[in-house]
């Protein structure tokens, strides 16, 4: 469902919509168009105090000293993963709260899968894909740990 403090969040932030409106879609959330729109027409403007990213994660002194003090390099996803995280954390206190409630709570994702249901996938290319991505991703897991250790996320 909609929520309307977090449009209000968006537009107390300088987001505008133009010729757009936001909707759920037999529960998915997308834009619906609610004119005829031109090829190269500006539909949607979001400033930056309304972007969270790598310079959001900066911003913050507490999350931004936590991550200078790790001795690893990490990704961009691996900061941002990181930053979302401490964020969730602080709960309503956050300021990216209203974003963040939108936030899917679950989803279904071979990456989430136990073995024995990769395996049942009975195509073998198909499994092998499925188990690397999952080394892959309990590496990156593995080396963000101990930023978020340190920012006391669990």
């Amino acid at each position: 469902m909609l929520d309307h403090d977090f449009m209000r969040w968006l537009e107390r932030r300088g987001v505008r919509l133009h010729g757009i409106s936001v909707s759920n879609f037999e529960g998915v959330r997308g834009v619906i168009a609610e004119r005829d729109i031109k090829e190269g027409e500006l539909l949607i403007q979001v400033p930056e105090p309304a972007l969270i990213g790598r310079r959001a994660a900066e911003a913050d002194e507490t999350f931004l000293f936590a991550l200078n003090s790790q001795m690893r390099l990490l990704t961009p996803l691996q900061i941002l993963a990181a930053f979302l995280l401490f964020e969730c954390s602080k709960g309503p206190a956050s300021y990216w709260a209203p974003y963040l409630a939108q936030l899917p709570q679950s989803y279904t994702s071979f990456l989430s899968w136990k073995a024995q249901d990769i395996a049942a996938l009975q195509v073998e290319h198909a499994v092998q894909e499925a188990s690397e991505s999952c080394r892959a991703l309990l590496a990156e897991w593995l080396q963000a740990k101990p930023l978020l250790i340190a920012l006391g996320v669990d």
